[in-house]
C-alpha cells in the first residue's frame, strides 16, 4: 500500500530497501506517491534527493523502452 511503502522510506535503515520503495511509488504513478516523492525531495538532503530523482528518473525510463 500507500503507507506502507512511505514507512519504508521513512523508518528503513536499509538504504536499498528505501530506495526500492521510492522506485515502486514512482513506476505506480499515483498522484498521492508522486506528491509524496516530491514533498520530500524538498525537505531532504542531497543523497536522499539524488535517490528520488533516480527512483523518478527509472520509472521514466521504463514507461518509454518497450522489452
Amino acid at each position: 500500500t500507500l503507507q506502507e511503502l512511505i514507512n519504508c522510506i521513512e523508518f528503513s535503515e536499509n538504504r536499498y530497501v528505501r530506495q526500492i520503495a521510492m522506485e515502486t511509488l514512482a513506476a505506480k504513478r499515483k498522484e498521492e506517491g508522486l506528491q509524496y516523492l516530491l514533498d520530500r525531495m524538498q525537505n531532504s538532503n542531497p543523497e536522499m534527493q539524488q535517490s528520488i530523482i533516480g527512483a523518478l528518473g527509472k520509472a521514466a525510463f521504463r514507461k518509454l523502452v518497450q522489452p
